[in-house]
């Protein structure tokens, strides 16, 4: 087991919009610690028919999970409103960056995001995100689109360790966080209405709460911050450069918010970026298509794989089951014309987007493809993982 870092993490769920650029250049993981040598997440790698050994790390986290709600107007149209979400999710991945936190995943309209500092060091950066988190909420608690849809924030935050891990093989990878810190985050997101910032009681219990205004929810499970109680702004920004001590990548640079942006090339470091993109996206940035015509709207068909644990598995078990889950999965999905996208956590186990008809595999039969998949999947899960549902 490597040795613990503290973090802090983010989540923001709302409009989506492919920040690729900016993932690059940043180095491709939220994991602060890789750029000064720190171990910050155990790599498994495989070829598609076994599944080796994963060795999740620790750290210890405090999160922040944003989450968008969407109130539709029937009539309202879709293109112009996600256009109006993907926006305001681009200020709010810059509010992050700015504040000297890192993306670690964008999945439907939901962010997350993670700050890495020291056990010790924790107290200030929960002070620290929860401004951030004040300031998003003031700019864009209710944002009113002219299409006549309200987009309303939510945010939760959480602190406390979390288990890093990549799965995956030689050609496509994936970063996963989990741990009970990070069902905190969930929760406290969850219980967080329109307009809300909720605490996980953890991340209550590790911050400075004479700085808080707080209205305790439910006992040993969530507070709703209300304000903080710094008045001054030249507090904060002593507060804030403080702070930045604990974050090396962080740049104070008017141009530069990365270290990351001044790093030489790094061929290597390239191959192991490009396992974590799409290879519609990779195809693209090869090509040397401007970034602004990257993202596009398509009609795709997509498959949702939900897996939930059984409470008495351990974690590492855990992984080796989505690690077998993934490389199946991707297996059967290519086959069909289709990439698995994105893995995420929740609470008893995980998702896995597959999406069909993507830029270069455009077939006209993929809503078959995707069902012949699904039952591919579902009968492999029902034999051989057990310990899911």
């Amino acid at each position: 087991m490597a040795p613990s870092e503290s973090a802090l993490i983010g989540w923001w769920e709302g409009p989506v919009r492919a920040v690729v650029e900016d993932w690059l250049l940043r180095g491709g993981t939220p994991v602060s610690g890789n750029s000064t040598g720190k171990p910050a997440a155990a790599m498994a790698t495989a070829k598609r028919l076994a599944a080796p050994p994963l060795w999740p790390v620790e750290a210890r986290l405090a999160a922040l999970l944003p989450d968008l709600l969407v109130f539709r107007n029937p009539r309202g149209s879709e293109p112009e409103l996600a256009t109006a979400q993907g926006v305001l999710l681009g200020v709010h991945v810059t509010d992050v960056l700015c504040f000297g936190g890192d993306i670690l995943n964008i999945t439907g309209n939901v962010l997350l995001a993670l700050w890495t500092v020291e056990q010790n060091q924790l107290s200030d950066i929960i002070t620290l995100v929860a401004k951030c988190s004040l300031e998003i909420q003031e700019k864009f608690g209710i944002y009113h689109t002219r299409e006549g849809q309200d987009l309303q924030l939510k945010i939760g935050l959480s602190a406390g360790r979390i288990s890093q891990v990549i799965v995956g093989d030689e050609q496509r990878q994936y970063l996963l966080v989990i741990g009970r810190d990070v069902d905190g985050v969930q929760l406290a997101q969850r219980l967080a209405q329109a307009n809300e910032i909720v605490l996980s009681w953890n991340c209550w219990k590790l911050c400075e709460q004479y700085m808080f205004e707080v209205e305790i929810m439910r006992e040993d499970e969530a507070v709703k911050l209300r304000d903080m109680r710094i008045i001054d702004p030249f507090d904060f920004d002593e507060h804030f450069y403080k702070c930045l001590d604990y974050l090396p990548h962080y740049r104070t640079s008017a141009d530069i918010l990365r270290a990351a942006l001044e790093l030489d090339p790094d061929s290597a470091l390239e191959q192991t970026l490009r396992k974590h993109i799409m290879k519609n996206l990779l195809k693209k940035i090869d090509e040397g298509q401007p970034m602004e015509y990257i993202s596009e709207f398509r009609t795709v068909t997509m498959v949702l794989v939900s897996l939930e644990f059984h409470k008495t598995a351990w974690v590492l078990h855990l992984c080796h089951l989505i690690q077998e889950a993934a490389l199946y999965i991707s297996t059967v999905i290519e086959t069909g014309g289709g990439q698995l996208s994105r893995i995420f956590m929740f609470e008893t186990g995980c998702m896995f987007l597959c999406v069909f008809g993507l830029p270069g595999d455009k077939k006209p039969d993929e809503c078959a493809h995707a069902l012949e998949s699904s039952f591919s999947i579902f009968s492999f899960c029902w034999e051989n993982l057990a310990e899911t549902k």
